[in-house]
C-alpha cells in the first residue's frame, strides 16, 4: 500500500493511516502473512486481528471496530505426496487487488523512464504488466479489465516524446494515483472519459454531482 505504515511491533503489529474515506468508498489493503506449517487440519485458525479506528462525522465521535480473520487450515504439508499433487490459488478478489497494486507501481516506474526519455522501455514495461493481468486468475473481473484498458491508454499517450510531454506524463501520474488510493483522481475531463477504472472508483454521489455539473455546462 502507498498509505503511511508504522511498525508497532516488528513482524507482528502494524498500523496503516488511510486518511479520509467518503461515503460508499472502500480501501483494500493487501497483507503478506507467513505462518507455521501444521500436521493436522484446523477448522478455525485465527490468522490476523484487525482494529479500525475512525472519526464518524455524522455522529461526531471517534469509533473503533475490532475483528479477526479466520481461515481453515487443511494440513496440505501432511497430505502432499509430490511437489505438484496439490496446488492452491488466491481468490479472484485478492488477485485483482494484486493486479491493482502491480499496475500502480509499474505506472510510476514507466513515468520515471519516460522522464528520462526511455519511452520504448516504458512502453514495454506497461505492455508486460498488461500481459500478466490478462493471464491472471481475475482477468475477467471489472477491476482487472479496467486496469488493462488504462494500461493501453497510457501506452497510446507515450508513442512519441511530444505525446508524452503533452499528456502522457500527466496521464500516468493520474492513473497511478487513483489506483493507489482507489479514488477517481483523473487530472482532466478527457482523461476521466477515457479511463475505464475511473467509473468504478466513483461513488453514486460523485456521479450525480458530475451529471448536474455537465447539465449546467451544456445549457
Amino acid at each position: 500500500t502507498s498509505f503511511t505504515k508504522t511498525s508497532i511491533e516488528e513482524g507482528k503489529k502494524y498500523s496503516v493511516y488511510i486518511g479520509d474515506i467518503f461515503s460508499e468508498e472502500q480501501r483494500d489493503i493487501l497483507i503478506d502473512v507467513s505462518f507455521p506449517s501444521i500436521k493436522n487440519p484446523i477448522e478455525q485458525y485465527e490468522l490476523l486481528e484487525i482494529q479500525v479506528k475512525y472519526f464518524n462525522i455524522i455522529e461526531a465521535k471517534t469509533e473503533t471496530i475490532k475483528g479477526s480473520i479466520v481461515i481453515q487450515r487443511t494440513a496440505i504439508e501432511s497430505q502432499r505426496t509430490s511437489s505438484s499433487s496439490m496446488v492452491t490459488f488466491a481468490s479472484a478478489k485478492v488477485d485483482e487487488q494484486r493486479n491493482r497494486v502491480k499496475t500502480a507501481k509499474v505506472m510510476e516506474e514507466a513515468q520515471k523512464l519516460g522522464d528520462l526519455g526511455q519511452l520504448e522501455q516504458a512502453r514495454n514495461l506497461l505492455e508486460n504488466c498488461k500481459v500478466s493481468i490478462v493471464q491472471s486468475r481475475s482477468a475477467k473481473t471489472q477491476t482487472s479489465a479496467g486496469l488493462v484498458a488504462d494500461l493501453d491508454s497510457c501506452v497510446t499517450k507515450m508513442k512519441s516524446k511530444a505525446d508524452y510531454e503533452g499528456f502522457g506524463s500527466k496521464n500516468l501520474s493520474s492513473h497511478a494515483r487513483q489506483h493507489w488510493v482507489q479514488r477517481g483522481a483523473a487530472c482532466e475531463m478527457i482523461d476521466r472519459d477515457e479511463s475505464q477504472s475511473f467509473g468504478f472508483y466513483e461513488t453514486k454521489a460523485k456521479l450525480e454531482a458530475k451529471k448536474t455539473w455537465l447539465s449546467k455546462v451544456s445549457k
